[in-house]
């Protein structure tokens, strides 16, 4: 087998080192723009023992705040309850048997929620969200029932603000490393100087994430088959301009794609076909989304 057929095996902490370069360079280069609970969870973080870095950083890159302890099974975490008590002891995570309905839900299949709540007699043939909706209608918070496997939810998900800081955008994640680690992609090294950062305030920053949010929840609603779903966006919702020029873009952007929702809403209604947009600026909008 050749060299450049060899099989990469990555560092079973691989997503570690990774993770702590990406906090290593926002302590370096974005300190000044953190909250107060960002910075106090950097420290707490750096304190850590090994193996609770390693599960916060593996909660941390799923998706959702809330996870079942029997479902985490990481050969490279020696002792994952040991792991957990320390992140209780440092209020990064709490540990529940009995979380709010809605998260146990969420979090159980629909046999175990059957078999959880056999008293109420329903029937298998139902699918999991009418299951559902029948014990909400009879459960009150007193009456949730206790679980055998603790819950556990992850108190502040840095990672938004982290990545955002890191990458410049809202659209890579943690993947980017291991792409370059594999040698699938590879990022040129460069030197970055304090005066090119990209934020200068943090209302630049928040702006960014609440309008990658609704350019999310627009790009969904633009997609959708039917009028029967209705966008319900106040203008007022939109961010206040901060001078930076992705916020700006983002929100002639979305303010275009809330008037071509409305419009495609009432063309629809009408029993047009989907095709022949109504709105000239349709066309634009369905390519910033591609």
């Amino acid at each position: 087998m050749s060299q450049s057929q060899e099989m990469i095996v990555l560092h079973p902490h691989y997503y570690l080192d990774n993770f702590t370069s990406i906090t290593d360079t926002i302590a370096a280069r974005y300190l000044d723009l953190l909250t107060e609970a960002e910075r106090n969870w950097l420290t707490t973080f750096s304190a850590l023992p090994l193996g609770a870095k390693l599960l916060l950083v593996r909660l941390l890159s799923r998706t959702g705040n809330w996870f079942r302890r029997d479902k985490l099974n990481y050969a490279e975490i020696e002792d994952i309850d040991a792991a957990l008590v320390a992140l209780e002891r440092a209020k990064m995570v709490s540990l529940s048997h009995q979380p709010p309905f809605d998260v146990m839900a969420s979090l159980l299949t629909k046999p175990e929620l059957l078999s959880l709540f056999s008293h109420l007699q329903l029937k298998s043939t139902l699918r999991k969200p009418q299951i559902v909706e029948s014990i909400s209608a009879t459960l009150t918070s007193e009456q949730t029932p206790r679980l055998t496997t603790p819950c556990i939810c992850v108190h502040h998900d840095v990672m938004p603000v982290f990545l955002l800081l890191y990458f410049g955008n809202s659209r890579q994640d943690l993947s980017q490393f291991v792409l370059n680690d594999l040698g699938i992609y590879r990022f040129e090294s460069v030197t970055l100087r304090q005066e090119d950062r990209l934020f200068t305030n943090r209302d630049q920053i928040e702006n960014w994430l609440k309008l990658s949010e609704l350019a999310t929840f627009a790009g969904s609603m633009l997609k959708q088959k039917t009028a029967q779903v209705s966008w319900h966006w106040p203008r007022p919702s939109l961010p206040n301009p901060t001078g930076h020029p992705f916020p700006a873009n983002g929100r002639g952007w979305l303010t275009t794609s809330h008037g071509t929702w409305s419009a495609k809403n009432r063309w629809m209604t009408r029993k047009r076909s989907i095709n022949n947009p109504p709105c000239h600026q349709q066309g634009s909008v369905w390519r910033a989304l591609r």
